[in-house]
């Protein structure tokens, strides 16, 4: 009877621990070349949904008056500017940048940063974006910057824009990235990220086990009392 109790505690505190045990999440992979819509087109019609590019500034935040606040400066959107120059999706060969990586767009990054925005913050695994075909770009060091909701900056990826191709990846996971912005000077395409996080979620299903087992061990623990 002993031997029975002691295989009952083990199976037991197995399905408690099942119950409990990290389970990885669906891996989600979003790849956009740009392609599915016409050249002129804005780059969110590419995007699926959920993802937005703006033009974006290094500005003070504002006030109720509208009137910046000191110190406050950031990577935003540059609402006006946005409204009449969207960033939009064109042939890099058709303005002396080269082919584009794949197909015939990029997004046209060239006289603005761009902010890619998520409306639900992301845990990102990996993120790559292709550079255009050219020589062309800042001649200092450009850089991804990986935003929070509240628009610090919790990672950036230095390169250089005036190598071909060039691809530029996330060499570090990163959780709660609310925008990425891209640095202005250069065509971008076939961007890339993947979320594939693992976190402990609970089984309900499995609750009518578990608690089966341990009526189990209440009825063979009172017959070992008779």
């Amino acid at each position: 009877m002993q031997h029975l109790m002691k295989n009952l505690n083990f199976k037991t505190s197995a399905i408690a621990l099942a119950l409990f045990v990290a389970v990885p999440a669906s891996a989600s992979v979003v790849n956009i070349n740009f392609d599915n819509v016409t050249t002129g087109a804005t780059a969110t019609s590419a995007a699926p949904t959920g993802i937005e590019f703006y033009q974006a500034h290094y500005v003070n935040d504002l006030d109720a008056s509208g009137d910046e606040i000191p110190n406050t400066t950031k990577w935003q959107i540059d609402t006006e500017n946005n409204a009449l120059f969207p960033v939009t999706v064109e042939n890099p060969a058709l303005n002396g940048y080269g082919a584009a990586p794949s197909g015939n767009n990029a997004l046209d990054a060239r006289e603005q940063p761009v902010l890619m925005h998520f409306d639900t913050a992301q845990n990102l695994d990996t993120f790559s974006v292709t550079l255009d075909n050219s020589s062309f770009g800042n001649l200092s060091q450009s850089a991804l910057y990986f935003l929070d909701a509240s628009k610090a900056i919790i990672s950036q990826v230095s390169f250089d824009q005036t190598i071909l191709g060039l691809i530029v990846n996330l060499s570090t996971p990163l959780t709660g990235v609310q925008e990425i912005l891209l640095s202005s000077g250069a065509f971008y395409d076939n961007i890339s990220f993947s979320n594939n996080s693992v976190a402990p979620v609970p089984l309900p299903a499995a609750f009518p086990l578990l608690i089966s087992a341990l009526s189990m061990l209440g009825v063979f623990g009172r017959r070992r009392k008779v």
